[in-house]
């Protein structure tokens, strides 16, 4: 029996033993379709588990650069256009600064729309109380008013497009999310007939195998997870050392039996030395489906992982492509940033000239 020991599945240096996937591979040619279908599920939840520790790494750094770098730069960007739009507001209510009706309708239109950009892009802001009421003091609606005609709109809109009537899609516009409401009980049949109860519905062949193999892989998961308990349990460990250690191993054990993860508990096994490189070329017929099953379940389940992470991202950055990786929301990132920063540079200059009768008028041209 080969008995090559090696490091956690999770290991990540290069200079550590193959990794499970590795090994499981170099067992030589598969005997069957089922075999080489098991062998290559290895492979791929091997490569989606490197995908999603990446980006689970990304994840949690860049959060932090997101509060330490972007949030100041947009709480500066908020700041500079409020505190030009109270220069506006200023010059507006001091006579001699803004004269003529063009002018002073071009400088109540620019309070209008930037305070509404403002309020739209940054609703909760601090500085949103003071923008709105800045916004319905030179606009003919106010902008509440704004906003539910805007929703009527949308409504009408997919009305149109979908059918219905408009009030059918208060809560998509309204942002509700439909699916924390109580579904029906429909287990007792309808109304007219209580005797029908459609959960007795016979189960078609198809549906009993579906369910048994669901049933014998779960057998599966528990059978290798009460081997690895056996074997690495600390209270049966006298030596102080060696309890600690098996203290370590058996929180992963559990952990990867939580996950219902059996290439963790797999990679534990091996670790361990009670399974060698044979072991998934070994297996009977009956135990390789379950094993397929399991495997294709953790194998989607990773990949909704690496989904739900990274789809914030795409939406962002607009890229879908399936080269998406964390460096392009770096880069994307950076863009983000250097923008910022020429924007807010820019808003200084023009703080300035909004402060001075002389050149407010070159303020409200660049503005425009």
């Amino acid at each position: 029996m080969s008995r090559n020991k090696q490091a956690s599945l999770f290991a990540s240096s290069p200079d550590t033993a193959l990794v499970l996937s590795e090994q499981f591979a170099s067992a030589g040619k598969p005997a069957n379709k089922q075999q080489a279908k098991l062998q290559r599920l290895v492979r791929q939840i091997e490569a989606q588990r490197t995908v999603l520790r990446e980006w689970s790494e990304f994840h949690s750094a860049f959060q932090f650069r997101i509060n330490a770098e972007m949030l100041p730069l947009q709480k500066q960007y908020q700041k500079c256009n409020y505190e030009i739009l109270l220069a506006i507001d200023s010059a507006l209510k001091t006579r001699g600064w803004i004269t003529g009706k063009l002018q002073r309708r071009r400088a109540a239109d620019l309070i209008v729309g930037i305070s509404a950009t403002l309020l739209g892009q940054y609703a909760d802001s601090e500085y949103s109380p003071a923008l709105e009421k800045l916004h319905d003091e030179y606009s003919d609606l106010s902008y509440a008013e704004e906003q539910e005609m805007n929703r009527e709109m949308e409504k009408q809109l997919m009305a149109a497009i979908f059918g219905g009537e408009p009030d059918d899609y208060s809560d998509e516009i309204d942002g509700i999310d439909e699916g924390d409401a109580p579904m029906p009980d429909f287990s007792a049949g309808p109304a007219s007939d209580p005797d029908i109860d459609f959960s007795e519905r016979p189960r078609t062949k198809r549906e009993r195998e579906t369910a048994k193999l669901v049933e014998e892989a779960s057998q599966s998961v528990r059978q290798v997870f009460r081997k690895l308990a056996s074997t690495l349990h600390p209270d049966r460990e006298s030596d102080p050392l060696e309890r600690e250690r098996k203290t370590a191993m058996m929180q992963r054990v559990n952990e990867a039996y939580a996950r219902n993860d059996l290439l963790g508990l797999l990679s534990l096994q091996f670790e361990i030395e009670q399974i060698d490189t044979e072991h998934l070329a070994t297996l009977d017929e009956q135990r390789t489906r379950q094993y397929v099953h399991l495997f294709s379940e953790q194998l989607k389940e990773i990949k909704q992982e690496i989904i739900d992470i990274v789809s914030p991202y795409r939406q962002v950055t607009g890229n879908y492509k399936s080269s998406f990786r964390p460096k392009t929301v770096e880069k994307s990132f950076a863009d983000q940033l250097a923008t910022f920063r020429r924007d807010i540079q820019n808003l200084e200059r023009l703080l300035v000239l909004s402060r001075d009768k002389a050149t407010i008028m070159s303020c409200l041209t660049e503005l425009a």
